[in-house]
């Protein structure tokens, strides 16, 4: 549209209008000369006068009559001083009839040109308003972009030629001081490096590029993030005649990647972020320790320089079909992999994966552990298997134990790989005490115990098996004593008083126990060689391992959960939350014809704090009026900030009365609280509304609330107004 604007040339040709002037002025100039020349009996001179007349009359150009009259008097001096040159040619008698002939054909032709012109003119005209209605649509669209969208129309030298009226107001100088300055010129770039970069952005658009990159930059309120962008404007002939740049303030997002990158940091397992591409999105500083590379080498490279050699050709088969049908798993299905440092060497890692999806794809998370260590256990094992299998061919006589034996600690395997092929779909830590609990009397029969996982500083119990009351130790208990000393490894088993032995083994992260298990095996099995309880060891201790993972992975997922849902300054649910849990809540109580009431409330005069105190202040206005709301508030009502100082709170199983009583308490509660030191007092207005009296939807709830909470600022605020009613002054 906007090369269009710039492209548009008139078409001058309206040969309608041409002939029904010409034909108008010649009805004319025949009626006006057969009146002449019955009056006065020149033809010529008065055929030339009524061409004059007609035409002044029709085009209304005088001038232009007046010179068709000169060129015909012309005619006539040359007939009058040299008569015998025109009679040597046509002959006395026609003399006449072509002078007049000659006459009116002149006066046509030079009124056929002038009529021609006066069509031109016309048309540029019409052209020229449209060139201005069209720039004046593009200046509407402009402006009307939004307040977060700058748009500028550049020459290709970086010269602004038109702005919207966002980039006036962000900037804080005036259009007409903006119109014709430099781009890369202008005072609001962070520093020089700044304005060097956009000029360089100029340059390659001139030159046919389409550019896109961060930027900080200078704004009346302060220092902003802007996405810019910048791309060639091309005419009908495919020539560039201008440039288009374009800003869009991320300043918040950049704050929340901050805050997002902030806690993938906080996170103590190895942590990466990979697209559907292939390639690695994030990298916390643990991945970069554990596979000896700079964060900053491994954030844009593709996660196939980690992979051997030997499993490159097949992996972007892998990462296709796990983005097909994304799930928490473990990758490999519970078989070790191994991945290359960045000096080469490989390392045996195990990997779990959870899905995140987010606005601009999918991603998925991969958390990675060494298990240089369990390697080093298995090989162990591996190593007194083949002690074992020695002394079998040794000793013929233990060779059908030993056999038993064998196919036993075989099966435990294969069941441990189960096991942990199975913790990481566990959705909750009650779901990992539920499998704990299923495989544990298969893994170990007879035996008897407990799995604990620490919960708000507490330790609670997640599951139990076996008959053996002794082994549950009960949540009071605290840590074992066998843990105290030694929370790194796992503890060696300890023999108890009715016999037998008991293993309390750590569930342990970067910053300490997460949890711990206890199985305890009865006397009766215990009468088996030191090497049984060693193998008995090395598999709780790869349980526990997982356990740990599986729970880390668990909080993380929840963590992400709850940002997604939560505002991050009140720590209220966000609008997302309250679009979807806020209807199914109506739409409920509608079902079933239950009381549901929606309170608006919005903080009165908050600007006023904002520019007197600061926007600081602001935040911990809000910040204490999230407080008072959530003490006020039933743990079954719906508190969300709805934008701004403006919150919504769902009451299920209230009516008018109720929630006109809750909004009261709360409204009390924010007069009387002294929510920031050093300022006055802070008030709410809230409005109700009530289903289905004032709608049967979330959304016509909250329209009805508004409205009775604008009623109320407009009757004085600090006061709460029910939908329909109006407020006492």
């Amino acid at each position: 549209m906007i090369t269009d604007a710039f492209a548009a040339r008139p078409r001058v040709r309206d040969w309608g209008a041409v002939v029904r002037n010409v034909a108008l002025m010649a009805l004319l100039t025949l009626t006006t000369a057969t009146i002449i020349h019955a009056l006065f009996g020149s033809v010529a001179l008065m055929t030339a006068m009524a061409l004059s007349v007609a035409y002044a009359v029709v085009v209304g150009g005088a001038v232009a009559g007046l010179l068709c009259a000169l060129g015909v008097l012309a005619l006539l001096m040359v007939v009058r001083f040299a008569p015998d040159s025109l009679a040597a040619l046509v002959g006395p008698a026609v003399q006449t009839v072509v002078l007049e002939v000659l006459a009116c054909v002149v006066v046509l032709l030079l009124a056929l040109a002038v009529e021609l012109r006066r069509q031109l003119a016309e048309r540029v005209r019409i052209a020229c308003e449209q060139e201005l209605r069209q720039a004046g649509v593009m200046q509407a669209v402009l402006d009307g972009l939004g307040p977060q969208m700058f748009v500028g129309l550049l020459t290709t030298d970086g010269a602004l030629v038109e702005i919207n009226d966002s980039l006036a107001t962000v900037s804080g100088v005036p259009r007409e001081q903006l119109i014709g300055a430099r781009i890369d010129r202008a005072q609001w770039w962070e520093d020089e490096t700044a304005r060097e970069t956009v000029a360089d952005a100029v340059r390659r658009a001139a030159a046919g590029e389409t550019l896109r990159f961060d930027i900080r930059a200078r704004a009346a309120h302060g220092t902003i993030w802007a996405d810019f962008a910048i791309r060639p404007l091309h005419d009908a002939d495919g020539n560039i005649d201008y440039l288009v740049a374009s800003a869009l303030d991320i300043t918040e997002r950049r704050a929340s990647e901050s805050a997002q990158r902030a806690m993938f940091e906080a996170v103590p397992t190895a942590l990466l972020l990979v697209d559907r591409e292939g390639r690695i999105a994030m990298a916390n500083e643990q991945a970069g320790r554990l596979l000896g590379y700079a964060r900053s080498a491994l954030i844009g490279s593709a996660i196939d320089r980690l992979v051997p050699p030997e499993s490159v050709a097949r992996h972007p088969n892998l990462i296709a079909g796990y983005f097909a049908d994304p799930s928490a798993r473990l990758m490999g299905g519970g078989r070790d992999l191994e991945l290359v440092r960045a000096d080469g060497h490989r390392l045996p890692v195990e990997i779990g994966l959870n899905p995140l999806p987010v606005e601009h794809g999918r991603y998925a998370i991969a958390a990675i552990s060494d298990i240089s260590d369990r390697r080093k256990a298995q090989r162990a094992l591996e190593s007194f298997a083949a002690k074992l299998e020695h002394e079998v061919a040794e000793r013929t006589g233990q060779l059908q134990a030993s056999n038993d034996r064998w196919k036993r600690h075989n099966a435990q395997l294969q069941q441990v790989g189960e096991l942990v092929s199975r913790l990481p779909t566990c959705a909750s830590e009650a779901d990992l005490g539920e499998t704990i609990a299923a495989y544990m009397p298969a893994l170990f029969p007879y035996s008897s115990g407990a799995l604990y996982i620490e919960t708000d500083r507490a330790w609670l119990r997640q599951s139990r098996w076996g008959s053996d009351e002794a082994a549950d130790a009960g949540p009071e208990a605290g840590l074992p004593e066998t843990l105290s000393d030694g929370l790194a490894h796992a503890s060696r088993p300890a023999d108890t008083a009715a016999g037998g032995v008991q293993f309390d083994v750590p569930l342990m992260s970067a910053e300490g126990p997460v949890g711990w298990l206890r199985c305890r095996l009865p006397p009766g099995v215990t009468t088996a060689s030191a090497g049984t309880m060693e193998e008995a060891e090395i598999l709780l201790a790869r349980i526990c391992e997982n356990l740990a993972l599986s729970i880390a992975n668990l909080r993380l997922r929840r963590t992400l959960e709850e940002q997604a849902t939560c505002d991050p300054l009140t720590q209220l649910y966000n609008r997302r939350y309250l679009d979807t849990v806020g209807a199914q809540m109506v739409a409920a109580a509608s079902r079933h014809g239950r009381p549901l009431a929606v309170l608006t409330a919005d903080i009165d005069h908050f600007k006023r704090v904002n520019d007197s105190h600061g926007h600081e202040a602001g935040d911990q206005v809000l910040r204490r009026l999230a407080a008072v709301l959530r003490a006020e508030l039933r743990s079954s009502d719906l508190p969300c900030r709805h934008g701004g100082e403006e919150f919504v709170i769902v009451l299920p199983e209230s009516d008018a009365a109720a929630a006109r009583d809750c909004a009261e308490r709360i409204r009390r509660r924010v007069a009387a609280a002294d929510l920031v030191a050093g300022i006055a007092p802070v008030t709410v207005s809230l409005g109700v509304a009530v289903l289905p009296d004032h709608g049967v939807s979330l959304g016509a709830l909250v329209a009805a609330a508004d409205d009775a909470m604008y009623e109320a600022k407009r009757a004085g605020r600090n006061r709460v107004v029910v939908a329909g009613e109006t407020a006492a002054s």
